[in-house]
């Protein structure tokens, strides 16, 4: 029991460093759009902290297996150098007996991940693209900028003469080019950054709207007590955007095919929702492939390298089949066993491997086990 707790504890340390390692790669590379967002619009940095937790469970579901996975080579491959695998045989272990912990370990993993796959990532990546869109709608802080013209968007200049407060400003001036028939002017004493629905909007109040034809004569010309501006680059309803991202959707929703808005996204959402499910398995799989191919054949130093190059070989392989298997779901519904299968077999393999009494053979001579 010492030693089964000794070995899970090595394994859970070396994963834990390599899934931190991996963690922080994924975060800077997608630190920079989220921290200039954060940035532009003027937000704190706990809301940067936040947005980066949210996204948290899509980037464990492809870092867990990967960290687990080497996690068991290195620990193998360092017990083995030690030679701690020779006392430990001269105890009388079996492949069986050593293959306990690292197993144990995956399927912690796998339970974690299909937890992680059911509620975590919906309901976290779903508040993730709740705060990121409305941060978006946020007026950056560039806007409230006094005395500076600003472009609203493409062709809509805004001009301010004192801000107030922080969405409140006084003295507005606004020229709106984005009709080619028309010139738009607007003024007002006060204007206020609003988010309505969604949508960052500007209200002017007591001011004057005139317009000028193309050839520059005044066509109208309007005295309004309150006037509301949408200066948004393009309308994304919340509907839209929850249909094209299926991270915040359930598996069940996913599989079921009255429940997509269009046709043509059944197949995506069908093989995504598979890929839901037979992920978290990708972590057991992983460490049944490990210890088979590093607990395999003569377990010396010299053998060591070779070892670890199949592990290497047989794992990228089963990656490689296992995303083209949820393509291949994309392209032809029918065959959605295809990853199931895939799991199944390499697990299958694998542990046959691990029962099979050819393991733990040093010099050529078969240790005896108990």
């Amino acid at each position: 029991m010492r030693l089964h707790r000794y070995l899970f504890t090595q394994y859970a340390q070396v994963m834990l460093m390599v899934l931190a390692s991996l963690i922080t790669v994924v975060w800077l590379n997608q630190t920079l759009q989220l921290l200039e967002l954060v940035v532009n619009k003027g937000s704190p940095l706990i809301g940067f902290l936040v947005l980066s937790v949210l996204a948290l469970p899509l980037w464990l579901l492809q870092a867990v297996p990967i960290a687990l996975f080497i996690a068991i080579l290195w620990v193998i491959n360092k017990i083995t150098s030690d030679r701690e695998l020779v006392a430990m045989q001269a105890a009388g272990w079996s492949v069986r007996q050593f293959a306990v912990a690292p197993l144990a370990l995956g399927m912690i993993c796998t339970i974690f991940l299909a937890f992680n796959s059911v509620v975590l990532l919906p309901s976290g990546f779903g508040a993730f693209k709740e705060r990121q869109s409305a941060l978006r709608a946020a007026i950056p802080r560039i806007l409230l900028q006094d005395k500076v013209f600003v472009d609203l968007a493409p062709n809509l200049t805004i001009f301010i003469d004192e801000r107030i407060s922080k969405t409140q400003v006084r003295n507005v001036f606004i020229q709106d080019k984005r009709d080619r028939e028309n010139i738009t002017t607007l003024t007002a004493s006060i204007g206020q950054f609003l988010n309505e629905n969604g949508q960052p909007i500007l209200v002017l109040e007591n001011g004057e709207r005139s317009q000028l034809d193309k050839d520059g004569q005044a066509s109208a010309t309007l005295y309004f007590e309150q006037y509301k501006l949408n200066f948004s680059r393009s309308v994304t309803s919340q509907e839209q955007r929850r249909v094209l991202d299926m991270n915040e959707d359930s598996i069940a929703n996913l599989l079921n095919p009255e429940t997509s808005i269009s046709e043509k996204y059944v197949s995506q959402r069908v093989a995504y929702g598979h890929y839901r499910i037979t992920s978290p398995f990708l972590a057991i799989t992983l460490a049944l492939i490990a210890v088979a191919a590093m607990t395999r054949g003569r377990l010396r130093d010299e053998y060591n390298k070779r070892r670890m190059w199949h592990a290497l070989g047989a794992a990228i392989t089963v990656q490689i089949l296992f995303i083209s298997a949820r393509s291949l779901t994309v392209a032809a519904p029918s065959l959605w066993l295809a990853p199931y299968l895939l799991l199944l077999v390499s697990s299958a393999v694998a542990g046959f491997i691990i029962m099979t009494p050819h393991g733990f053979k040093l010099s050529g001579k078969q240790v005896a086990r108990s």
